[in-house]
């Protein structure tokens, strides 16, 4: 172990907890970028971290509030694309302590409204501990988004649960999940994430499925994967919902049906590395950013 280093790194920490509390969100956007890049100004932004900062400061569509909503955005999503594209909704709550499991299927997963990576899939309720859920659940519906990590979007999302169907692919597994990076309203590459939970994996592709030399934050996934069957409706159903939106990436599943999953307007709140490094540049040069918006 590097002594000095690791020393550093917890200097570092212990200053960014002290001064985060103070730190305009301008400033604390320079500080994240400084932290996880070594440099970065959202003062003239060229990468897709520093572009993708910049819009988190800067440019707050109200409207994007009901988006980032995994409960409300299904309306916008019925509205703009159709409802066979949502996933069956068996629940919505205020309180995992309003759960009926005795009506709950077998299988289904869970969400929390207000965030990311809140998620719990359920595969035999009978074999879970359901006092460990709602621990678990109580837990999340506690975490303000909008203060972690300075996503504003989330602030003002209603805190609520909902279960949705179990979704599985042809072999009963976890299905892929299909995450298109839509430019301007155009999309443009497909991150695709194979077994999120256990052997974490991904790769991109462009829109005509070539396999891409880059990938972000995660361990790349070297082997062949097959284009969808339905890559053209999924290309053509993120197009639709990011219409007017400088950047949105919209989540699917497909199997067999194209299922919505969730728009995300700041993937890994701006702070995942890419590889080859340069690669955030080159999508950064496709970001096309608004003019400021007044608050």
């Amino acid at each position: 172990m590097n002594l000095r280093k690791d020393h550093f790194g917890y200097l570092q920490r212990k200053y960014f907890t002290l001064v985060e509390p103070v730190l305009s969100d301008a400033a604390y956007a320079n500080m994240l970028l400084s932290r996880w890049f070594g440099r970065g100004n959202i003062s003239n932004p060229k990468t897709f971290n520093e572009k993708i900062q910049w819009l988190k400061v800067f440019h707050r569509n109200l409207g994007y509030v009901k988006l980032a909503d995994k409960y409300a955005v299904r309306n916008f999503v019925k509205e703009k694309i159709g409802n066979e594209f949502l996933n069956e909704l068996i629940g919505v709550w205020d309180s995992p302590f309003e759960l009926d499991w005795t009506a709950l299927p077998v299988q289904f997963a869970l969400k929390c409204t207000h965030g990311s990576g809140m998620n719990l899939l359920i595969r035999d309720k009978f074999s879970v501990d359901q006092v460990e859920i709602n621990k678990q659940l109580s837990c999340w519906l506690l975490m303000d988004y909008s203060k972690l990590g300075r996503e504003w979007v989330y602030k003002d999302i209603p805190r609520r649960i909902i279960a949705e169907r179990f979704l599985t692919d042809y072999d009963g597994q976890i299905p892929k999940d299909y995450k298109i990076f839509c430019f301007n309203g155009v999309p443009r590459y497909i991150q695709v994430d194979v077994d999120r939970f256990e052997k974490h994996r991904r790769a991109f592709f462009d829109t005509s499925w070539k396999k891409q030399p880059f990938c972000l934050y995660c361990e790349s996934y070297n082997n062949d994967l097959p284009k969808p069957k339905y890559l053209d409706v999924m290309l053509d159903a993120a197009q639709t919902l990011s219409e007017n939106m400088p950047f949105v990436r919209v989540d699917f599943y497909a199997i067999p049906q194209v299922i919505f999953g969730e728009m995300t307007f700041f993937p890994g709140n701006g702070t995942e590395n890419f590889y080859p490094s340069e690669w955030d540049l080159l999508l950064g040069d496709m970001l096309v950013l608004p003019q400021i918006s007044t608050r």
